[in-house]
């Protein structure tokens, strides 16, 4: 759990109390072949905003990478997101897929 106050409100309240919450899984099936599972739960309230607003963000993922070669990294993520709030206009879906390619010299 992680809990953070900041000052920096994006013009809504005063501030931020946040509680973050995450849970991952690393697995190394072979000295080339890993894996991630990733769950979170977010929570934000703004403080002293009018009308009252708190976020709740859900996130769910998976991440796997292959090392092809001693120097060359590829992988694939995909990431749910989910943000509800008291104030709907604020609500979102999002999935993010990502393609990666690491190269070293």
């Amino acid at each position: 759990m992680h809990v953070v106050v900041t000052g920096a409100s994006s013009g809504i309240g005063s501030a931020i109390a946040s509680n973050n919450y995450m849970v991952t899984w690393n697995h190394a099936w072979n000295s080339r072949l890993r894996t991630q599972a990733l769950a979170g739960y977010q929570k934000d309230d703004f403080l002293q905003s009018s009308p009252y607003r708190q976020d709740d963000v859900t996130t769910f993922g998976a991440r796997v990478s292959y090392d092809f070669r001693r120097w060359l990294l590829i992988g694939a993520e995909y990431t749910r997101s989910n943000r509800n709030s008291t104030e709907s206009f604020y609500d979102y879906k999002r999935n993010l897929y990502l393609l990666t390619v690491g190269a070293t010299l």
